[in-house]
């Protein structure tokens, strides 16, 4: 079904800006103009989520898309990364055949959701605590997020090293300590989420929650606790891509509405 004119215009608001590109730059992030995409790289971590390339710019024939997918993959090749494009595909309805017709293959895809300050349905449950890190914070707490994240997210377990935790603690202070949230439901940490913002837009993602404390309403009340934070400082539009049926419902419930999707695409295994 299409999509509303009102939902589009929605959407490209989403699309990243020179603004956002200045943000990743100063998070520590590579970003290399590639025909119309733009490749964002990690260089600290080789971690197949952690560098992958966006459309930003008209996609030109399918010739040229092709060129400029190879000079991708040569590029991720070069830095020793997997290639991986994402983009939201009612805003590149064509790219999907491009990829694939220049040997990249669809790994994912997740429903798009937006919520906007009107439409915003906040939850909390009472039992639980969130709190977003600040850099000053104990060794621990800044160890129980990542470990949560790598353990339900990234699906292994957060291998500590002072290095490793030096930098994360970097990351918390780049970003003003308003961006890891941190829930913690009987004295113990649950649960995480992260929220950033550019041109009056959120994005949340790493929401995850131990499996010990699931249906506790814990995921929830991380996103009500983020989305709460950016609506009072500015932001008028949120949005996050669920990661299956169960989240969409929930997310559904604090006021987001489904948008098409959020495909992702990575070399031929």
């Amino acid at each position: 079904m299409p999509l509303e004119p009102i939902v589009l215009d929605q959407l490209r608001r989403l699309e990243p800006t020179d603004a956002f590109f200045d943000t990743i730059r100063a998070l520590g992030d590579e970003v290399v103009p590639v025909g119309p995409f733009r490749a964002i790289l990690d260089p600290r971590t080789d971690e197949i989520w952690a560098s992958q390339a966006v459309p930003v710019e008209p996609l030109g024939s399918a010739a040229e898309a092709a060129e400029h997918v190879g000079a991708l993959r040569r590029l991720f090749a070069a830095r020793g990364r997997t290639t991986s494009v994402e983009f939201n595909e009612p805003l590149w309805p064509e790219l999907p055949a491009l990829l694939e017709g220049a040997g990249l293959v669809e790994y994912e895809r997740e429903p798009l959701m937006l919520c906007t300050r009107e439409g915003f349905r906040p939850y909390a449950n009472p039992e639980a605590t969130v709190r977003f890190l600040q850099p000053h914070d104990p060794d621990a707490d800044l160890s129980a997020f990542q470990a949560i994240f790598f353990e339900v997210l990234v699906e292994k377990p957060w291998e500590e090293t002072p290095e490793r935790l030096d930098r994360f603690r970097a990351e918390v202070e780049r970003v003003g300590g308003r961006g890891h949230a941190l829930a913690t439901l009987d004295g113990r940490p649950v649960g995480t989420g992260f929220i950033s913002s550019s041109n009056h837009v959120g994005e949340i993602a790493r929401v995850g929650t131990v499996p010990a404390a699931r249906r506790r309403g814990v995921a929830a009340t991380l996103t009500s606790f983020m989305m709460r934070d950016r609506f009072e400082h500015g932001d008028t539009l949120i949005w996050l891509s669920a990661a299956d049926a169960p989240a969409q419902a929930l997310y559904e419930k604090l006021g987001f509405r489904a948008a098409g999707d959020r495909v992702y695409f990575r070399e031929r295994p």
